[in-house]
């Protein structure tokens, strides 16, 4: 099952590409997160974002409950 916020427990996630990279226009749904300015983002690029991301979610750290 493939999930946009809906947990861990699910073998997928799908995130737009401009909720990961902080590019909002309004407030953004709570298991958004920018991996742009992430911690876990070394290079601060939209490169180190998309890797942020994939490992957050191969990690199960994201989304959060």
């Amino acid at each position: 099952m493939i999930g946009i916020g809906a947990g861990v427990g699910c073998d997928g996630q799908v995130l737009v590409m401009h909720d990961m990279l902080g590019v909002y226009t309004r407030k953004p749904a709570k298991f958004v997160k920018d991996f742009l300015t992430d911690e876990h983002n070394e290079t601060k690029d939209i490169t180190g974002a998309f890797k942020a991301y994939h490992q957050a979610v191969k990690d199960r750290t994201f989304p959060t409950p």
